[in-house]
């Protein structure tokens, strides 16, 4: 089962260092801005770049605009034995800061 949480629990995890924030939406979608500290990884590269995560260091909270394809990167690395949870909500309900 893949954890989900809202904007509002997003925000009350940000600069936690037990979280790590991957993106997993297109180049032509983060250009105009990220979370803070999130790492942009787009959902096609998700398995070749799991090899260079470490499943022992932390969650990953996977991010996509609607909170579909971060569910897709989710499950597939969950299935990998990483510790993930979704941001259901995507960026569309994303009212917090963003970094450009």
């Amino acid at each position: 089962m893949i954890r989900e949480i809202t904007s509002t629990e997003l925000e009350q995890m940000l600069n936690n260092p037990d979280y790590i924030i991957i993106d997993v939406r297109e180049e032509y979608e983060v250009i105009h801005g990220m979370l803070p500290g999130a790492i942009h990884i787009p959902l096609q590269k998700i398995p070749d770049a799991v090899h260079s995560l470490d499943k022992s260091e932390a969650t990953y909270i996977l991010v996509c605009r609607a909170g579909i394809r971060s569910w897709d990167a989710a499950r597939f690395m969950n299935e990998r034995g990483f510790s993930v949870i979704n941001f259901a909500d995507g960026m569309m309900s994303w009212n917090g800061e963003i970094v450009v």
